[in-house]
């Protein structure tokens, strides 16, 4: 009866050590593989904030762009809106795109500089989403990376 309490906590400690060890691996791997992701998950009456760099235009740089994921807990209302919250720079220009899904709906839209795209759509439940966002053209020389902003909110 000891043998097997012995072999239990001896199993427990390397799952638990292998777990949490594992986890600060996968973060390193994350911040240096140059993905450019965020997880946004809302229930009813809830808003998040996020913020973002883009390098470039998705034209020269096909990695150039960065990935929303939703999960929405509730059913609601999700509004995304998304601009600029750097400066462009002095005779510049860009426009940028957000294209991908949220529940059933299907988005694409785009702005200029210092426009904000409002998207709207309608979660029963439980719902998924991604979003795509870009720079799609950088006229003159845009001061980049350039700090994007995606607010979501998902109302009752």
């Amino acid at each position: 009866m000891k043998k097997r309490n012995v072999v239990f906590l001896v199993v427990t400690f390397l799952c638990v050590e292998g777990l949490f060890s594992g986890i600060p691996c996968a973060a390193d791997q994350y911040e240096t593989s140059g993905i450019n992701a965020n997880v946004i998950y809302l229930t009813p009456g809830h808003t998040q904030t996020i913020t973002f760099p883009l390098d470039g235009a998705v034209t020269r740089n096909l990695n150039a762009f960065h990935t929303t994921f939703f999960l929405l807990l509730g059913s609601g209302t999700i509004t995304v809106r998304v601009g600029t919250a750097s400066a462009v720079g002095d005779f510049s220009n860009v426009t940028y795109s957000v294209v991908g899904f949220i529940s059933t709906s299907l988005i694409a839209a785009y702005g200029n500089d210092a426009e904000v795209i409002t998207l709207n759509a309608e979660a029963n439940g439980f719902a998924v989403g991604v979003l795509f966002t870009g720079i799609t053209i950088g006229l003159g020389n845009p001061n980049y990376p350039i700090i994007m902003s995606m607010v979501a909110s998902l109302l009752e």
